[in-house]
C-alpha cells in the first residue's frame, strides 16, 4: 500500500440547523443520539383492507431511540390497493396543530384530504412534533421514523415521497430536506424559513417556496433569504407572493388539484450526477452516494461539491474535509470504465480548494 494511501477518506456531511422559527411556542428538548434501529409496530397494520380506503387512521409505533410510543395520522386515497407502489406525501403540521393535531382538525390545518378530489393519488402522513421541531429535539428523528412505520404498513415508492410544511412545520421541512436530500422527491414550504448556507443541499431537490406579504408571524424576508440564496446558488426554485395574504397562506394551494399534479410529475433524483453538500455535524454526513467520515475542524463546516461529468472522471470541490467516501452506481460510472474495485472510491486529504479532476492514474489505494 502506498503511504499516501494512509491519508484520510473523503466524505460528506450535511450540516443541518434548524432556523428558530418566530412562533411563540418553542419548547426546548432534551437530545437524542440517532440511531439505526427501525421503530416497533405497536397494533396490526390494516392498510390493505377495503375500509381502510379513503380512510384517515390513527397509527402508533415505540420509538427505538426512547421507548415513546409514537402517534401519527395516515390518509390512504380512495382507489389504494397493494398492486403498485403509491406516493407519499409527509406534511408537517405549524405550532398551533400540536395540541390537538388528529384527524379533522389537522386536516383543515393543513393538507385538507377530505375536500381534494377524491382521485387524489397519494397517501398522506402527518407526523406529531414532540416539544419542538428543531433538530435538538427528537421530533426530526420522530419524522423519519414514521416515514419507515408507514412503509411497514402501505406500499410506498421511496423515488416519490414528497416533503412539504408550514409555519413551524415549514422550518422544520427545509432543515429535514437539507439533512436527508436523497429522501425526497421535492419540498414545498409555506411561511417559512431556515438556514441560507444550506440550501446547496438541495440541489437536486425540486422546491417550492409561498409567503403572504401580510404575514406579521413569520416576515416575508425569511422566505426571500432562502429563494434568494438557492438563486445565487443557480439551484432552480419556484417562489410564490400572495399579496395581502396574512400567515395562513397555504389553504388555497392545498385544495387545488394543480398543487398535487405538480408533485405527481416529479420523481427523486437518487443517482444524480452532481452533489453538493454543506454540514457542521458528523451527524449529518451522507447525501445520496457521498459520505463525509471525518472533518478537519470540528469548529467550522464541512462542505463538497462532486461532479461526475461522464466517463471516468470525477471532479471534487471539498472544504474542511479529513474523509470522504464516494460510492457512485453503476449508472454513473459504468462497470468498465469503472477504475477502482468494488465501487468504492478513496481519495488522500490534499483536495482541499480547487476543483480536481481525477482520472484513475490519480486514485490510491
Amino acid at each position: 500500500m502506498s503511504p499516501l494511501t494512509l491519508g484520510l477518506t473523503w466524505a460528506i456531511s450535511i450540516l443541518v440547523g434548524l432556523a428558530a422559527p418566530m412562533t411563540d411556542d418553542v419548547a426546548e428538548a432534551e437530545t437524542h443520539s440517532v440511531q439505526t434501529t427501525q421503530p416497533v409496530v405497536v397494533e396490526t397494520a390494516t392498510a390493505t383492507q377495503p375500509e381502510k380506503r379513503g380512510h384517515f387512521g390513527k397509527h402508533k409505533y415505540v420509538s427505538p431511540v426512547d421507548g415513546a410510543t409514537i402517534e401519527y395520522g395516515l390518509w390512504y386515497p380512495p382507489n389504494y390497493d397493494t398492486s403498485k407502489a403509491w406516493p407519499l406525501i409527509v406534511f408537517l403540521h405549524g405550532s398551533a396543530s400540536k395540541k390537538n393535531w388528529y384527524a379533522p382538525t389537522l386536516a383543515k390545518a393543513g393538507i385538507p384530504v377530505r375536500t381534494v378530489r377524491s382521485d387524489l393519488p397519494f397517501l398522506v402522513v402527518f407526523p406529531l412534533m414532540r416539544g419542538t421541531w428543531s433538530i435538538n429535539g427528537p421530533s426530526e428523528r420522530d419524522v423519519l421514523d414514521t416515514i419507515e412505520d408507514v412503509k411497514q404498513r402501505a406500499r410506498v415508492d421511496p423515488d416519490r415521497i414528497h416533503l412539504t410544511g408550514v409555519s413551524y412545520g415549514g422550518f422544520a421541512a427545509w432543515a429535514l430536506a437539507a439533512h436527508y436530500p436523497q429522501m425526497f422527491a421535492s419540498l414545498t414550504v409555506f411561511a417559512s424559513g431556515g438556514q441560507p448556507e444550506l440550501v446547496e443541499n438541495l440541489r437536486n431537490i425540486p422546491t417550492r417556496v409561498f409567503h403572504g406579504t401580510a404575514d406579521t408571524n413569520v416576515r416575508l424576508l425569511e422566505s426571500q433569504r432562502m429563494v434568494e440564496a438557492m438563486q445565487v446558488a443557480h439551484i432552480p426554485v419556484e417562489f410564490t407572493v400572495f399579496q395581502g395574504v396574512q400567515h395562513v397562506c397555504w389553504r388555497k394551494p392545498y385544495a387545488d388539484k394543480a398543487f398535487y399534479a405538480w408533485m405527481a410529475a416529479r420523481r427523486r433524483d437518487a443517482h444524480p450526477r452532481r452533489i453538493s453538500y454543506r454540514t457542521r455535524s458528523l451527524r449529518y454526513n451522507r447525501a445520496y452516494w457521498a459520505t463525509i467520515d471525518s472533518m478537519i475542524d470540528s469548529a467550522h463546516p464541512a462542505n463538497i461539491d462532486v461532479f461526475i461529468p461522464g466517463g471516468s472522471q470525477i471532479m471534487i470541490h471539498a472544504e474542511n474535509v479529513g474523509r470522504l467516501t464516494l460510492d457512485p452506481p453503476s449508472d454513473l460510472i459504468p462497470p468498465d470504465r469503472s477504475f477502482i474495485p468494488y465501487g468504492k472510491y478513496t481519495y488522500p486529504p490534499w483536495i482541499n480548494s480547487n476543483p480536481i479532476s481525477l482520472t484513475p492514474s490519480s486514485v490510491l489505494f
